[in-house]
């Protein structure tokens, strides 16, 4: 589709018309790159073929710098940090901790016009885990809107199943999803 705007461009006269068509290509190149960095952030697809067996992504809290890091692009900037000592989660609790990442730069990539900017914050304590992802409310937020999502729900249902609770704040400058779950030590 860009090219082909960009082929369009090039042979029209009328300025006008060219700068145009150049935007429209500037957007096509902005939704391409958002595409991927959301794609990325989901995972790889999986393996196919009849020597292989299918392959996910790992639901596990050490592979939240990799999810973030590969959701990263030069409109979208993904940060991660940790504070405090990690505790033992029981899986269900590590599960909805991952899918609140996933759900919330997956939303921001999704659903903002770039630059993007999301961080991903963990906070351990003794008795629970305080999994943040906040966005800076982009540039503005997308029109067209499209249908909504069963994204949210699930990761409250996975929230609450894990003993946690999950608050969705949707400010002047941006969403924040935050997730407390239990540890081990608080269940």
């Amino acid at each position: 589709m860009v090219a082909r705007i960009e082929a369009a461009a090039v042979t029209t006269t009328d300025p006008a018309t060219r700068r145009e068509l150049g935007d429209i290509a500037e957007t096509g190149r902005d939704a391409h790159q958002g595409l991927r960095a959301m794609l990325s952030t989901l995972g790889p697809p999986a393996a196919t073929g009849p020597a292989s067996a299918p392959t996910e992504v790992p639901i596990s809290l050490d592979a939240l710098p990799g999810l973030v890091s590969s959701a990263a692009s030069p409109l979208h900037a993904v940060t991660f940090t940790e504070a405090g000592e990690r505790r033992p989660l029981s899986l269900s609790a590590e599960v909805a901790a991952v899918r609140t990442v996933q759900e919330g730069i997956t939303n921001a990539l999704r659903h903002l016009e770039p630059p993007v900017q999301v961080s991903v914050r963990l906070h351990w304590s003794p008795h629970e885990v305080t999994v943040e992802v906040r966005d800076d409310g982009g540039r503005t937020r997308r029109g067209g809107g499209g249908g909504h999502g069963t994204g949210l729900m699930g990761v409250e249902e996975r929230v609450r199943t894990a003993g946690g609770t999950l608050s969705i704040d949707d400010g002047d400058d941006g969403w924040a999803l935050l997730a407390r779950l239990p540890t081990k030590e608080g269940a």
